[in-house]
């Protein structure tokens, strides 16, 4: 009975883990991640208000869900990463690898994605209203919302 005790305590807390945002620390009563490396992380349906994620890595990473309001992911890693139906009101993406990432029905409104690489990433159904896409990058293989002008935006493509 005793081990299977011990197993079952060991079981439960291999398969919990620990909170990646762990290693972030709080300043002013939000989070600074910066510069902190969460590759393939899941994040999803998390609060991330005002979160300070600049420079980080979050390649592969899932966010499907998750609230980013006011975040600030300026130069941020996001290739291929999962952000559908994520809330990034007033998020500052500017200079961020957004490379393949999945933002379908994202909601970006008021976002900077001023010089993003948004190449191969997946638009479909995101709310671009008043978002800076000055300089952002975009190829053929960028997926838009319906009806959205990504020229008149002042998006470049490259190839």
């Amino acid at each position: 009975m005793k081990r299977l005790l011990v197993a079952l305590v060991l079981t439960v807390a291999v398969s919990c883990g620990t909170d990646p945002l762990s290693v972030c620390q709080e300043v002013d009563g939000s989070h600074d991640c910066s510069y902190q490396d969460f590759g393939s992380v899941d994040l999803s349906d998390r609060n991330l208000r005002d979160i300070d994620l600049s420079n980080a890595d979050l390649s592969e990473a899932t966010l499907t869900g998750a609230v980013l309001v006011g975040a600030d992911l300026e130069g941020v890693n996001l290739e291929g990463a999962n952000l559908t139906g994520a809330y990034l009101y007033a998020a500052d993406l500017s200079g961020a690898n957004l490379e393949r990432a999945d933002l379908e029905r994202a909601n970006l409104e008021r976002a900077d994605l001023e010089g993003a690489n948004l190449s191969g990433a997946n638009l479909t159904g995101a709310d671009l209203y008043a978002a800076d896409l000055q300089d952002a990058k975009a190829n053929e293989d960028t997926t838009w919302p319906d009806g959205f002008d990504p020229v008149a935006a002042g998006v470049i493509f490259e190839d």
